[in-house]
């Protein structure tokens, strides 16, 4: 049993240290975010245009975030866009999920607002647990950024960056998830039963051994 204590804590070990090596590609044209989607396979894009009527049915989003849908304040989008504030010290975050676990996210993102002030750190909340950041955004006025990881998450968190000034207030629009397909519960079944056989294999073979 001790043996099997020890296999079981190195899986875990193990996809750990999985968890906490996901690379993560950026990008600054729509088109090239496009292709690296494209280029996995199975995956959903779901697009976001922040419009007067609500969020889509597959937009998450975290219930103490300050943003909220409106009309574009600055001076790099236009229309109604999703309006956003976060702080270092005053706090406050937001947390975008959709319908399933995702590989991708991207959006137009603009800090004019109220002037560029401490910027936005991006970090995925890895599917299985644990974080991991992307990037520090500073002084984007109206561009696209996007990104890819090549392990799933199951939301990304916009929060305060390290720059100066008491605050960042921020626009975004046209956000867009890929998302992975979802396992259908006679998957799952599938899967587990697979899992519950082969540790019991294990179980077997240690207690030969012993």
């Amino acid at each position: 049993m001790r043996k099997l204590a020890v296999f079981a804590a190195s899986v875990a070990f193990g996809l750990w240290a999985t968890a906490a090596s996901a690379a993560i590609t950026t990008y600054s044209t729509l088109t090239d975010w496009q292709n690296a989607v494209n280029a996995i396979p199975g995956l959903t894009t779901f697009s976001e245009p922040f419009n007067g009527s609500g969020l889509l049915p597959s937009t998450g989003v975290n219930p103490g975030s300050n943003g909220i849908i409106g009309p574009a304040r600055g001076t790099g989008l236009t229309g109604s866009v999703w309006q956003d504030f976060v702080s270092r010290d005053g706090g406050g975050f937001t947390t975008f999920s959709s319908l399933g676990p995702l590989r991708a996210a991207a959006a137009n993102w603009d800090t004019t607002p109220n002037d560029d002030g401490q910027g936005l750190v991006i970090k995925l909340n890895l599917t299985g647990g644990g974080l991991q950041t992307v990037t520090e955004l500073q002084a984007i006025h109206g561009s696209f950024f996007g990104f890819s990881s090549t392990l799933s998450f199951d939301s990304f968190t916009i929060s305060a960056g390290t720059g100066p000034n008491l605050a960042e207030t921020f626009d975004m629009d046209n956000l867009k998830m890929a998302v992975l397909p979802t396992p259908e519960p006679s998957t799952l079944l599938l899967v587990g039963t697979g899992l519950t056989g082969l540790a019991g294999m294990v179980r077997r073979r240690l207690t030969r051994r012993n």
